[in-house]
């Protein structure tokens, strides 16, 4: 298989990525961004995204790649048959792999385990086309144990007596329209050139935008209120 067939393949994969579920993710955080006050700059900011959204999109990724596996392949050796089949037909044949006791809680030393992660990378920086993409660190905008759970605790209250703020994004005088927007525009392709239309119409993406909206708000609250 030549290069340009497997950039066929991977780019084939990413469309199928993006279109089931990865382009809502990126127009719901660009209608955080656009509407309820998501600021890409502030670390605690992407703190929150990552404790209230991080589970929910890895659940996604998981649905997709079982979906995936269930899907037949083309190629030599693959008869259409599904990764799932192919797993399935390589225990028959060969039968289910049980470590060995004499191998049990045997581990490399640790110089070996990086002289292998060396190696692994070395081979791999032939297919590294960029730098590395700049990632925020996860900042955490707490003291301590103790502030976290007063935190959470407030969070509760707020969400169980369903408080929603103004100046959030959330009232009918805050839209550009007289309805809450539904459609994100998001860019995508090669120099993200390419304008798509993302609806976000399922209820559950409200939902998400609500929950938002008071987490932020009650954080903001708290780090006012202590002084941060």
């Amino acid at each position: 298989m030549d290069s340009s067939t497997r950039n066929c393949c991977i780019e084939c994969l990413w469309v199928k990525v993006g279109s089931q579920f990865a382009r809502c993710w990126h127009a719901f955080f660009a209608q955080l961004e656009h509407v309820h006050m998501l600021n890409i700059e502030n670390p605690s900011h992407i703190w929150l995204l990552h404790t209230l959204f991080l589970e929910d999109i890895n659940h996604d990724c998981q649905v997709f790649q079982e979906e995936w596996n269930c899907h037949p392949m083309g190629g030599a050796g693959t008869n259409n048959k599904s990764p799932l089949d192919m797993h399935l037909l390589g225990q028959i044949q060969f039968g289910i792999y049980q470590e060995h006791e004499d191998c049990e809680g045997c581990n490399l030393a640790n110089d070996e385990v990086m002289e292998t992660a060396d190696a692994i990378a070395h081979q791999q920086q032939v297919h590294i086309k960029h730098e590395a993409v700049h990632i925020l660190s996860l900042w955490h905008p707490f003291q301590n144990d103790e502030e976290e759970l007063t935190f959470f605790r407030g969070l509760q209250q707020v969400v169980m007596q369903d408080i929603m703020l103004e100046n959030f994004g959330l009232t009918a005088t805050e839209w550009d329209s007289d309805t809450y927007p539904l459609i994100e525009t998001i860019h995508i392709g090669h120099h993200t050139q390419k304008e798509v239309d993302i609806s976000l119409a399922d209820a559950i993406w409200y939902s998400r935008a609500c929950l938002w909206c008071q987490v932020l708000s009650t954080l903001s609250f708290y780090l006012m209120s202590h002084g941060s």
